[in-house]
């Protein structure tokens, strides 16, 4: 019997060395794959450090949107206020009718003022004519 169980501890003796030998190669697989986990550990860590910059220019642009969104309202509010006060091109197109006509209005009156002083002198110009006729009348008709 204790050949039985030798020949049963050798068998498992030599099964552990399979599975010691197994062990071994898993172990040179591990560190493979552990080297692998730390290459990668170095690309994440680039890309944390991309994803970081990238992070902080969208915070920028962010900032920038915000300035640009607040100028556009800004420019809106002012264009609504110019909007309400600005002549439209009717309104100036009524306007201009307007000017227009009373500057014809005013050249008429000019024209009309021009004859008036004209038949004006000219009436002032027979009135002195008749007063010198009216003074050299009164002596002969004894008036004066």
């Amino acid at each position: 019997m204790t050949d039985a169980i030798m020949q049963k501890l050798n068998e498992l003796g030599g099964n552990l060395e399979k599975v010691n030998q197994k062990l071994v190669e898993h172990d040179g697989n591990f560190g493979k794959i552990n080297q692998k986990f730390i290459e990668h550990d170095a690309k994440f860590k680039e890309h944390d450090e991309r994803f970081d910059k990238i992070d902080k220019k969208l915070a920028d642009h962010e900032e920038r949107l915000d300035l640009i969104a607040r100028t556009v309202v800004d420019h809106t509010e002012r264009l609504e206020r110019m909007e309400e006060t600005m002549a439209t091109k009717n309104d100036i197109g009524k306007l201009s009718n307007s000017l227009d006509k009373i500057v014809g209005l005013m050249e008429k009156k000019d024209q009309e003022l021009t004859l008036t002083v004209h038949a004006t002198t000219k009436l002032e110009e027979r009135v002195e004519k008749l007063e010198v006729d009216v003074s050299k009348m009164k002596p002969a008709l004894g008036l004066s």
